[in-house]
């Protein structure tokens, strides 16, 4: 993330051996605005994956939860600089009984990681406009593995998640909705990828130098396999959408 200069750069991990991946916010002396999320943006929202979502909403002063149609039990709020983050509950709201072995599970096994108890980063969410280019580069240019589609007929858009695994979701049918409290409780990060109908390509618009927000993505790449990556000079590339990816070799 892109942020306000005056401050030192801060990378913030989840504790302990966590498969979540980290934020960095980086000051740059460019930037003259604040951060004011618009409907057209490239990025949208980071998304915490957390076993009691009531318990932490009221831990964090935000709104409750809520059951979003069949896609999950969730609530927004936004942080001091105005960035979006979902908290999403890895078990429906009807799930009483599996959210109930998991909170146990928890508290006989570790301490909590923080206030909200344990969660992970779920997912960092960026918008598309054309799906089969989009999901052609990430699974065939990056690598990444398609473990959910998730169409929301009744707010007009897609949802595709990704991610680096070996994992296969329990049923073959990817829009399948017993897939997806499968999906929230992986102990790694997602990529969601929306797509609302009808958007057309060079409509999302990338944070601009002179703003707070999304500078890039950072993916770990096996050093010896690089040469295969259409890479510009600095070690990034683009999805088709415009957002940029820095490859980091290791």
């Amino acid at each position: 993330m892109r942020s306000m200069p005056g401050h030192s750069p801060v990378e913030l991990r989840i504790p302990g051996e966590s498969q979540s991946c980290s934020l960095k916010f980086l000051p740059d002396e460019q930037v003259k605005v604040g951060y004011s999320h618009k409907g057209n943006d490239l990025y949208w929202k980071i998304g915490l994956a957390i076993d009691d979502v009531d318990a932490a909403s009221k831990c964090l002063g935000c709104s409750p939860g809520s059951q979003f149609l069949d896609i999950g039990f969730l609530t927004h709020l936004a942080d001091p600089a105005g960035f979006c983050i979902e908290l999403l509950q890895t078990t429906f709201e009807a799930s009483s009984a599996q959210r109930a072995r998991r909170l146990a599970d928890r508290a006989a096994s570790a301490a909590a990681t923080s206030r909200l108890g344990q969660f992970v980063i779920g997912q960092i969410t960026t918008r598309i406009t054309e799906p089969t280019q989009s999901l052609d580069f990430y699974q065939k240019v990056l690598g990444m593995k398609l473990l959910s589609i998730q169409p929301v007929k009744r707010y007009n858009f897609t949802l595709y998640f990704l991610a680096y695994t070996e994992e296969t979701p329990p049923n073959a049918d990817l829009e399948a909705v017993e897939n997806r409290e499968w999906l929230w409780q992986r102990p790694y990060t997602t990529l969601e990828l929306q797509h609302r109908w009808g958007s057309e390509p060079g409509s999302l618009r990338p944070a601009p130098p002179e703003e707070e927000g999304l500078v890039s993505i950072q993916v770990l790449w096996p050093k010896e396999q690089l040469s295969r990556l259409p890479l510009n000079p600095k070690g990034r590339l683009r999805d088709p959408d415009g957002l940029e990816i820095e490859v980091l070799a290791v």
